[in-house]
């Protein structure tokens, strides 16, 4: 059942990302993608921990996209897939704490990108 949860939500996801949302440094697509490792983990399920894998998929992304037009557009992005997924929003705000990265904001539904 957790599985098909996952697949699931990749899927809202990658369709998400036909709208062709650009981020500049990289395309929307490629920051959703390079988070499917934490899927389960924002998903609620398993571990209360995000994984190694996830953390360091994070900080990979997170060392590509450094200026702030890359950030607001990712913020969008990330924006977008909560709302279009069954993510736990507490462990979306949770993840860059626990990774050790500082995104510039909060993985919510509801934050303003522009600022």
């Amino acid at each position: 059942m957790a599985t098909s949860n996952v697949v699931f939500a990749i899927s809202m996801v990658l369709a998400l990302l036909t709208r062709s949302t650009v981020v500049f440094a990289v395309t929307c697509q490629d920051g959703v993608q390079s988070i499917i490792p934490c899927m389960p983990f924002l998903l609620g399920g398993g571990s209360n921990q995000a994984s190694s894998q996830c953390c360091a998929s994070a900080q990979n992304l997170n060392s590509e996209v450094s200026s702030t037009a890359d950030r607001r557009a990712l913020c969008q992005c990330f924006k977008d897939a909560v709302k279009a997924t069954n993510i736990d929003n507490a462990r979306a705000e949770e993840l860059p704490k626990m990774c050790h990265i500082n995104l510039g904001f909060d993985i919510t539904p509801d934050i303003d990108c522009t600022k």
